[in-house]
């Protein structure tokens, strides 16, 4: 219809209904134009929102992750360091093997440092949805996602040197029958079998083994530090979330 009419006028060499039309179809395509980018802005606006939405539900179960980690990594501490205080007494204290035992199997493992970060990644990385985020929200999320790397890398780095220390090696230690352990990961409870790894040595010979002591050294050292990190951590998810929540939606 609209060409028809501009072939007509050309062949009319009615210029001035050229011009018009010519001006009909740049208009068109230009509102055309800025109401598809109105709608892809609108839409990226709903997608920014629905990905804030998200985070803080990430930052709570984060946080939740973190307050449970922390009574355990607690209790695990202060049954290490009194076993390390039991050997570096040499204590002839009856209870002293059982405490130094108990410390062994807490020592075989590590808890580290684990977050999720999908929609804080999301958050990030996406060119649309940084282009919606002011100034305060951008530096915030790399604020927070910057200590989420460190901790990573950290965790990456030194949490290894636990398993590096080992004693199992030697004459020192010893494994004993199976037992049922009842045990709890991220909020599961189950049972399972475990070979428990005990002294193999009186008492006097095992506070003189100082690869025994060198491990759960280092075992106490890395998750001490654990503990900080979680803590730092648990500061700049509190600090998103108030960011987050102050936001108008």
């Amino acid at each position: 219809m609209i060409l028809r009419r501009f072939m007509k006028h050309v062949s009319d060499q009615n210029w001035f209904a050229v011009g018009l039309d010519v001006l009909v179809v740049i208009t068109g395509i230009f509102l055309g134009m800025q109401v598809t980018e109105w709608n892809e802005d609108r839409a990226n606006h709903a997608k920014y929102l629905q990905a804030l939405n998200r985070l803080e539900g990430e930052i709570a179960d984060n946080l939740a992750i973190i307050s449970e980690e922390r009574q355990i990594i607690n209790d695990e501490l202060a049954i290490v360091r009194s076993s390390l205080d039991a050997l570096i007494t040499c204590s002839n204290d009856p209870s002293a093997i059982a405490v130094v035992n108990n410390s062994i199997e807490r020592a075989s493992g590590t808890r580290g440092i684990h977050a999720r970060t999908t929609e804080l990644t999301a958050l990030t990385s996406n060119p649309a949805l940084l282009a919606k985020q002011s100034d305060q929200i951008r530096a915030r999320l790399a604020e927070l996602r910057f200590f989420l790397q460190l901790a990573k890398e950290i965790s990456v780095r030194f949490e290894p040197q636990t398993n590096a220390t080992s004693p199992m090696g030697n004459q020192t230690l010893t494994f004993q029958s199976a037992e049922t352990k009842e045990r709890t990961y991220f909020g599961l409870e189950y049972e399972t079998l475990r070979y428990p790894m005990v002294l193999n040595v009186p008492m006097q010979e095992a506070c003189k083994d100082i690869h025994l002591q060198k491990w759960l050294h280092t075992w106490e050292k890395w998750t001490s530090n654990t503990v900080i990190f979680n803590q730092k951590l648990r500061r700049e998810f509190e600090k998103t979330l108030t960011v987050l929540r102050g936001i108008a939606k």
